[in-house]
């Protein structure tokens, strides 16, 4: 199951920090001024992205419960009417197993890119990924250096939004919080200012 925009390095947070870095390399007609305003940083950080996200999970078709703290996120989404679940038995089973369905409710959030369905796993959307606000600017004494500090925020979660296991979409659940820091860190060129890496805060 796919996992984003949590605390750690993910396929996900590579990709749209790899879309940060484009931006930067490329954003070539801003103002060389050693002033980094919070507009332009949003703006620098906003333009490689086309916010809101959709954000994605990969939903197995058949589970293996090992953690039974995962099975009350599957059966949330069972009494939600997105799913519906199955108990699989075979001889010697250690672990329960469990079929999952899509209802019809459910099926109303798969994600048009169903990468994932050669895998036995159908890809829905969890929730929407916002830019939230630049809530600070920490520069370097010379100011060809900066550490942006910036908010993703949750939005729209679906009844799979549990089922993102330490990802934004199920941080409501799990801090009582939308938000997400971030920092971006940007340096000064001759062409203006360019993000060189983007990774979310630590706690």
């Amino acid at each position: 199951m796919r996992k984003v925009l949590k605390f750690i390095v993910t396929p996900a947070t590579f990709a749209m920090a790899y879309a940060f870095l484009i931006l930067g390399a490329t954003g070539c007609s801003e103002s060389t001024s050693k002033n980094l305003t919070r507009e332009l940083a949003r703006a620098k950080i906003a333009a490689g992205n086309k916010f809101p996200l959709e954000r994605t999970i990969d939903l197995p078709l058949r589970v293996q419960i090992k953690d039974m703290g995962t099975l009350p996120l599957y059966q949330r989404a069972e009494s939600a009417g997105a799913i519906k679940l199955t108990k699989y038995n075979q001889p010697y089973q250690v672990w329960p197993i469990y079929d999952v369905a899509l209802t019809e409710i459910g099926a109303k959030f798969k994600a048009q890119d169903q990468k994932g369905a050669e895998k036995n796993t159908v890809t829905v959307v969890a929730c929407k990924i916002d830019f939230g606000e630049v809530t600070g600017i920490e520069q370097s004494a010379d100011k060809t250096k900066a550490d942006v500090h910036f908010d993703l925020v949750s939005t729209g979660p679906t009844p799979f939004a549990q089922l993102d296991v330490d990802g934004l979409c199920s941080r409501p659940f799990r801090k009582a919080t939308t938000k997400a820091p971030h920092i971006a860190k940007m340096s000064l060129f001759d062409d203006g200012w360019r993000i060189v890496d983007v990774a979310q805060a630590k706690p």
